[in-house]
């Protein structure tokens, strides 16, 4: 079986690296959230979580996620 057929070879690094980052900060905000009964925090860490998966191109999925994590920030209690 072919990779490229998976669609394996048109990974790149900065995308892993991207989705695993914005996964773990999903995560870090939905417990927050769930902690503070925070409902922006929850929000922005279920989008946060999902959001990597769906976004294939490497420049808009850091553009998203940096500006996920500023709302997050900028929800802070």
């Amino acid at each position: 079986m072919d990779l490229d057929t998976l669609g394996v070879g048109k990974w790149s690094v900065l995308g892993i690296i991207g989705g695993l980052l914005f996964s773990t900060f999903g995560v870090y905000f939905i417990k927050l959230g769930r902690k503070d009964a925070n409902i922006h925090h929850l929000g922005i860490g279920l989008v946060l979580l999902v959001f990597p998966m769906l976004v294939q191109n490497v420049a808009l999925l850091w553009a998203l996620g940096t500006f996920l994590l500023f709302l997050g920030y900028r929800f802070r209690t």
